[in-house]
């Protein structure tokens, strides 16, 4: 009977001791709330105002938090729940905060093929790209015992957010902006100033080959703009053509852009072509939700294409200190948002062609026929869509802004592009370099009058004419 007593004793003695260690690692644990709350912290992420949520198990108190996090796709619920007090595991920990940080665009660029071997076999492959952008960070030691499903503690929690915090403050960010944010202040500095100026020259090589041939291309041209926001613009544009057999071939060329009509105006050309752009902006703004002006680079345009910004070194020019940002385009998300607009484009084209022979009143039957058909469009369509299949570009630019004022000053642009079409074959490079200036100050336009605009069929009667 003693012993029994006291097998019983001993029995209640380890089920207590096990209850105590497993409370004192549940506590010892953090949640997905808490962490949450970590790294929009300090990320400085502006809190949503809202009271309201879809999620039925969140308290008051964290529903601006939750709102925020799903808002800028930080993290997502499991349906109608969110788990806000689940425990959450170190991969999970480390994907919220590279969400958080604004790198998940560019973790998701990151080579997991080379991964640590002591990590590899135990990361889920949805957490693999960001596991290693925490490695390259220096957020998370490489080599180590990370055991990445493993829950994470409180003391480990504050080592990833310190170290986060340094590679934020010191990679990331210029006097607490990340690169989108100082340009979206920069962008927002020129809507202030209302008026600008700006010139730029591309260096542009390549050539066009096809089975019988190949021509080179060798050309350099030179724009001077000046823009008032939101948009109006006027451009006058210089292109030299280097030819080996007739040397240099100059023309110019002006285009201005009010109230989203365009006006084009070529050398030699007394009248401007005119041309209505609102159809094809309102279809984009549709399709993407956003708005789009031709002042400086928004947000919503780098999330939009794919772009991804970030710092460079800060460099001294001319006297001048500048904050350097680099934008890199993502090739797949850019021709996602043409295929998008591939089918509107291609029927847009044909019924503008129609409506403007039909406003001027002409025989324009052979026009009708032409957009009445749907084979026609559906040739067109198919056209558009195979240019963009076969397209490759790399695309980035590189801004510059001056610390001072914190305005745009200085832009370059590297491009290279290569087309597939119909048995034909470019390959093009791009360089290019601008400068922004007249912050604030007058600038000029063309005033276009109606006898000032010719149509289409003059257009078309002086190619017939050539």
């Amino acid at each position: 009977m003693k012993k029994l007593k006291l097998l019983l004793a001993m029995a209640v003695i380890v089920i207590l001791s096990f209850t105590s260690v497993a409370m004192a690692q549940e506590k010892n644990t953090v949640t997905r709330i808490e962490f949450i709350k970590m790294a929009m912290d300090l990320a400085k992420i502006e809190l949503v105002d809202s009271t309201e949520t879809s999620f039925k198990d969140i308290k008051a108190e964290d529903i601006p938090y939750v709102e925020t996090a799903v808002k800028n796709k930080i993290s997502s619920g499991y349906g109608d729940m969110f788990k806000p007090e689940k425990n959450i595991t170190k991969e999970e920990a480390v994907t919220i905060l590279v969400r958080a940080l604004g790198e998940e665009a560019i973790a998701k660029r990151m080579d997991t093929e080379h991964i640590e071997i002591v990590y590899d076999e135990l990361v889920s492959s949805w957490a693999k790209s960001y596991i290693v952008y925490g490695i390259k960070a220096g957020i998370i030691e490489e080599g180590g015992k990370f055991n990445p499903k493993e829950l994470l503690t409180q003391e480990e929690a504050k080592k990833i957010i310190d170290k986060a915090a340094n590679y934020y403050n010191t990679s990331l960010t210029r006097e607490g902006l990340t690169a989108v944010k100082m340009l979206d202040n920069a962008t927002k500095n020129l809507m202030d100033k209302k008026t600008y100026k700006c010139e730029m020259t591309m260096n542009i090589n390549g050539k066009v080959k096809s089975e019988e041939d190949e021509q080179p291309i060798n050309m350099i041209m030179n724009q001077e703009a000046q823009f008032e926001a939101p948009e109006t613009m006027y451009v006058k544009q210089n292109v030299v053509v280097k030819d080996q057999e007739s040397g240099e071939v100059k023309t110019n060329s002006e285009v201005f852009m009010k109230d989203r009509i365009m006006y084009i105006k070529s050398e030699g050309e007394e009248k401007w072509f005119k041309m209505d752009m609102n159809p094809m902006m309102n279809e984009l703004q549709g399709l993407t939700g956003q708005n789009f002006n031709n002042v400086g680079v928004s947000k919503e345009q780098l999330e939009m294409f794919g772009m991804y910004a970030k710092y460079d070194k800060d460099v001294t020019l001319d006297g001048k200190n500048y904050y350097v940002i680099s934008i890199d385009i993502d090739k797949d998300a850019f021709k996602e948002i043409m295929k998008q607009f591939a089918d509107k484009a291609a029927d847009m084209a044909v019924e503008q062609v129609a409506n403007i022979e039909d406003e001027q009143n002409k025989d324009s039957e052979e026009i009708e026929n032409f957009a009445s058909d749907e084979q026609n469009k559906e040739m067109v369509k198919q056209m558009i869509k195979s240019m963009i299949e076969n397209m490759d570009m790399e695309i980035g630019y590189k801004y510059y802004i001056e610390k001072e004022t914190k305005m745009y000053d200085k832009m370059d642009i590297k491009m290279n592009m290569n087309m597939n079409m119909f048995g034909m074959t470019s390959e093009m490079n791009y360089i290019g370099n601008g400068k922004y200036y007249d912050f604030g100050k007058e600038v000029q336009f063309p005033e276009i009058k109606e006898n000032d605009i010719q149509t289409m069929d003059d257009l078309m009667n002086d190619n017939i004419e050539e």
